[in-house]
């Protein structure tokens, strides 16, 4: 009997070591930088653009309004299978919403909305090899930790005004989606392009509760308040993969 189960230990050791020998895991590292905009959602943010553009049209001259997110990461990949990998990594984001003016007794507004943060990502990836690259489908999350101040401001006149700051959230979640499409250059290098949006789900700004006088904790938003900060990006793409057999 014991005879019996040794035999088939052996059996089930060699099965193994053929089939990993067969799909032999890779491990490929590289980088991605790009750029797009910010996509913001919600009823609170519509407000307050509307508030925006009625209060920078009153203003006589220099109105701005600039939107940009800026990339760049560091990946790891990890392929369990010839169609599946994980991907992995570790990035910097910022995004950026701008709108300022300048009016006549120099009254001026400035406000600045910032995710200005770093992002570990964990995404599934799907993929297709044929000869001359790699056409893949990712979905996963990506955690921030942000690493200055959501929103700064200033609204003055004559010189005299105030300014502020909206804090950071010590941690923001998206739900990430990419589609790519990598080119082989040599049998272990990859170039490639890639297109992101993440869907924010837990806001990038503080958030915080009125006090019993109804009054709102500083540098925080309402708890609550609809406003989410996407952002989509086109990024360019360069991987080596480690272990590639043939």
């Amino acid at each position: 009997m014991i005879k019996r189960i040794k035999n088939l230990l052996c059996v089930m050791i060699v099965m193994f070591a053929f089939s990993a020998s067969s799909y032999a895991v890779e491990y490929s590292l590289g980088f991605s930088t790009g750029g797009g905009l910010p996509i913001f959602r919600g009823e609170d943010f519509g407000d307050y653009d509307k508030g925006m553009d009625d209060l920078i049209s009153s203003l006589d001259d220099d109105p701005l309004k600039r939107k940009i997110t800026i990339d760049t990461s560091l990946d790891v990949m990890v392929a369990f299978l010839p169609y599946l990998a994980l991907e992995t990594g570790v990035g910097f984001k910022n995004s950026i919403y701008l709108r300022s003016g300048v009016g006549m007794l120099a009254t001026s507004v400035n406000s600045t909305f910032s995710r200005n943060e770093v992002y570990v990502p964990i995404m599934v990836r799907g993929q297709y090899e044929y000869k001359i690259g790699v056409t893949y489908l990712s979905a996963g999350v990506k955690l921030g930790f942000g690493l200055a101040d959501y929103e700064t401001y200033t609204v003055s006149i004559l010189g005299i005004g105030q300014q502020g700051t909206i804090k950071s959230s010590p941690i923001s979640l998206d739900v990430a989606f990419s589609l790519g499409q990598e080119f082989k250059v040599k049998q272990n290098h990859f170039l490639g392009l890639r297109f992101n949006y993440d869907l924010n789900v837990i806001a990038p700004y503080a958030v915080s509760e009125r006090d019993s006088q109804g009054s709102l904790e500083s540098g925080t938003m309402l708890k609550g308040i609809d406003w989410y900060h996407d952002d989509f990006s086109v990024e360019f793409t360069y991987r080596y993969v480690f272990g590639r057999k043939g």
